[in-house]
């Protein structure tokens, strides 16, 4: 009777194969899930580019009500002591310029550039708004046509 309980020991701990099966769901999960993650994270970060920008179109017709002019210059705006100007986490940089045919006067286009980890965001790497109102974007996979996908 002795010898026969020596033979049923437990066993304690994890074989070698258990713990590479659950090494492998694991990786498993973290190769769908983290770039999901990470889109999920330059989508939020989009909404300082676009706060920015709106903040930027109002300095920008306050500015024209007080000089009866529109202003390439961010710094006369009071959005940074740069310009461009750097939105707060530094995801983005707002620049102005005049529309395509027209001059600074009478138009302007706002654009918030994706910098640093953002600029990695392939369907949005730029934003932009101009004075009509007209909003836009640019990315390799962007619906630019409907500006869907930046705003």
């Amino acid at each position: 009777m002795r010898g026969n309980h020596a033979t049923h020991r437990r066993q304690h701990g994890f074989t070698l194969i258990e713990l590479m099966i659950v090494v492998a769901v694991v990786a498993i999960l973290a190769a769908i899930g983290y770039p999901s993650y990470r889109d999920y994270v330059r989508r939020t970060h989009r909404a300082e580019g676009k706060s920015e920008l709106m903040n930027a179109a109002a300095l920008q017709e306050k500015f024209f009500s007080n000089n009866n002019t529109y202003t390439t210059d961010m710094t006369a705006l009071g959005l940074d002591d740069t310009d461009p100007a750097i939105t707060e986490n530094a995801y983005y940089s707002v620049d102005a310029a005049a529309c395509g045919g027209e001059t600074i006067a009478t138009c302007y286009v706002l654009t918030a550039t994706a910098q640093g980890g953002q600029s990695d965001d392939s369907k949005c790497t730029s934003m932009t708004i101009d004075s009509r109102g007209t909003k836009g974007g640019a990315g390799a996979q962007c619906d630019c046509a409907t500006a869907t996908t930046c705003w």
